[in-house]
């Protein structure tokens, strides 16, 4: 198969920060990298070449993605052709999410089974459905394709056999957008982090402060008491003196008397 058109958008996610800033990121080709592996096979689709056993489609399928600014369904993707085959199996691919649908799992997408017969006038860049050449399509995305199943394959309203989803697989998918969700939270984290650092150690300097401020105050205390406890002695020891001098003058008298 071969890969027609591509097209991408840039993204740009911010995040406040609780500092009062806004943390920006701005990827310009911010789109998904990887590739779908996929295998059809269609079973009991219409013939357009007439009815019998003789002469059978040519079928081929291709992947068409709806183009939101012009309404058309834009060519992605077309496979091998399978000669004289309503029943074909088509060989496993490996498209690039990128050029099929930008990286977007849920981007609509068509996918389109034609008879190799009428190629000439298909133009995959400009393809109505509607068209004889369209053996029958589905409607579907890189997410439901994902899921497996069976596509009933409508033309004019009325199913034609079906397409079988073999293998529907992402391969080496990794989404920028996941990894700058990572980043804001991460720096989420870190800054939250931070605050609640500088809360903390603001928050010990007030219980040092605090601590030694009752350290003072105790030391303080502790020297009053003991000035008061000096002053309680000196009165103790001039009190004694006192007793002793009133004993000394009291015998003096008694010896006086006698």
């Amino acid at each position: 198969g071969e890969i027609l058109a591509a097209n991408g958008k840039c993204q740009v996610q911010a995040k406040n920060l609780s500092s009062g800033g806004v943390l920006i990121a701005h990827l310009s080709s911010a789109v998904p990298s990887g590739s779908l592996k996929l295998q059809l096979s269609g079973r009991g689709l219409k013939n357009m070449d007439g009815v019998g056993i003789l002469r059978k489609s040519d079928p081929f399928f291709a992947l068409l993605v709806l183009n939101d600014e012009t309404g058309n369904w834009d060519g992605k993707y077309r496979s091998e052709t399978i000669k004289n085959d309503l029943n074909p199996d088509w060989d496993e691919c490996d498209i690039d999410l990128a050029l099929l649908c930008g990286g977007k799992l849920d981007q609509r997408l068509r996918v389109v089974v034609f008879d190799e017969d009428d190629e000439k006038k298909i133009n995959l860049l400009n393809l109505r459905p509607e068209q004889n050449e369209v053996m029958g399509y589905a409607e579907s995305s890189v997410r439901k394709l994902l899921e497996g199943g069976e596509m009933d394959m409508l033309l004019r309203g009325k199913s034609h056999g079906h397409v079988k989803i073999g293998t529907a697989e992402l391969v080496d998918y990794v989404d920028p957008m996941v990894n700058v969700n990572a980043i804001l939270e991460t720096t989420g984290r870190v800054e939250a982090a931070k605050l609640l650092a500088a809360t903390t150690e603001e928050d010990l300097k007030k219980v040092e402060e605090h601590l030694a401020a009752k350290k003072q105050a105790l030391a303080e205390a502790q020297a009053a008491a003991d000035e008061a406890q000096a002053a309680v002695q000196a009165a103790q020891e001039a009190a004694e003196a006192a007793k002793s001098t009133c004993d000394e003058v009291a015998g003096l008298f008694e010896s006086l008397e006698l």
